[in-house]
């Protein structure tokens, strides 16, 4: 059990199936162990299911430079260096990561969700770096759009699945097997000797680390073949390696396209919907400690302006139309939907409230209306009573 946690970050959802049924999106508001940083979920616990975790971009990115953190990611973002302005491409002469933490001109600027993940944040600086600015601002658009793609997660997690159909299939014989063995010694039901058992033990073992070389080949992860190693001395690790392959390659896409495109949701569900809201208006980010940068700021507005066009396109735009307003409301929040009396910001969301479009009319009695028949009085009439004789 404890080998199925997932560190879920803020922004991060967990999509979790157990035995092929529908995935359930977690968010890190349900973690068992959580600070500021994230929380601890429980993923599945089975080499029968699957799991996938849908993370936004770390970084904002424009054609003038990058950012970390962005409007998508809530805070904190997990900025690493100390830096509150933006990174001009002509500044960046380098860009390595060591594990899941991204390395600028050899300073820690950001954070990623995994290794997998940082490794290909690196290339991809590396490739904007070298683009002219036209081209530069032509490929962040096509990358930003793709991530909130649901038509294109659902067909590279699909595929992902497909190329490792064989390595899941060795984890579960191992996994069966195991159980199995573990629970006839356990019982009494082998008397044989142990050694024809980690005979066929060691021989599961080197199926599927030979399967997950050549997964890790498929899918074009040769980086991974390291981690492969771990499979020979963790049974844990054997038993969830599709689901951690497959983990990797999709945490690329925003978690509303991973809802619709691979969990089966509509883009009119309440999970999308928040997803949406909370793209479209971001909790204010943590002011650093030095003077924010006039370019950092253009950096984001451009980066949040990109987004909320790729959601329109992609994921088709969020109905916002005021609440159902109550009697003595005049502000609402559009982000909670919460109604206030009086102007001012959001407690909860933390963002400016917004006015009704139109004063609340209650509406007359009835019996205050023009032409209205008047109701008859209601008269009490007192019982008359006999007096008796003496």
């Amino acid at each position: 059990m404890a080998f199925s946690v997932v560190w879920v970050r803020p922004g991060e959802v967990l999509f979790v199936s157990q035995f092929g049924e529908r995935p359930r999106p977690r968010s890190g508001g349900g973690a068992f162990l959580r600070n500021d940083y994230g929380g601890l979920l429980f993923g599945n616990l089975t080499p029968f299911g699957y799991t996938a975790v849908g993370a936004p971009w770390p970084v904002a990115v424009s054609p003038v430079g990058i950012v970390a953190g962005s409007s998508a990611t809530e805070p904190p973002f997990d900025g690493l260096d100390d830096v509150g302005g933006c990174m001009s491409f002509g500044d960046i002469k380098s860009a390595t990561h060591d594990g899941r933490t991204l390395l600028v001109n050899g300073r820690p600027f950001v954070s990623c969700k995994s290794p997998a993940l940082a490794a290909r944040w690196t290339g991809w600086l590396t490739e904007l770096k070298a683009l002219p600015p036209e081209d530069r601002e032509q490929r962040i658009v096509q990358a930003l759009t793709r991530s909130y793609d649901p038509v294109e997660a659902g067909r590279v997690f699909a595929s992902c699945r497909e190329q490792t159909t064989n390595l899941r299939r060795a984890s579960q014989v191992l996994f069966g097997y195991c159980y199995l063995a573990f629970a006839g010694l356990l019982l009494g039901y082998l008397t044989i000797s142990l050694s024809p058992i980690f005979i066929g033990y060691g021989m599961l073992i080197l199926l599927t680390f030979y399967e997950y070389r050549r997964a890790t080949r498929a899918v074009g992860r040769p980086d991974a073949e390291k981690a492969g190693w771990m499979l020979l001395v963790s049974p844990a690790d054997a038993f969830r390696a599709a689901d951690k392959l497959v983990r990797s390659i999709v945490d690329e896409f925003h978690p509303a396209a991973i809802g619709v495109g691979v969990a089966g949701m509509t883009a009119n569900d309440s999970f999308v919907r928040r997803a949406k809201l909370d793209l479209l208006y971001p909790r204010p980010r943590p002011r650093p400690r030095q003077a924010v940068d006039r370019r950092a700021a253009e950096v984001v507005d451009w980066f949040t302006t990109v987004t909320q066009t790729a959601i329109a396109d992609k994921l088709g735009g969020v109905e916002l139309n005021a609440p159902e307003r109550e009697v003595e409301a005049i502000m609402y929040c559009p982000r909670c939907e919460m109604q206030y009396i009086r102007a001012g910001t959001c407690p909860a969301c933390a963002i400016p409230l917004k006015p009704f479009a139109a004063p609340v009319t209650v509406p007359p009695p009835k019996s205050a209306q023009p032409g209205s028949a008047r109701p008859a009085a209601k008269v009490r009439v007192r019982p008359r009573h006999r007096k008796r004789r003496k």
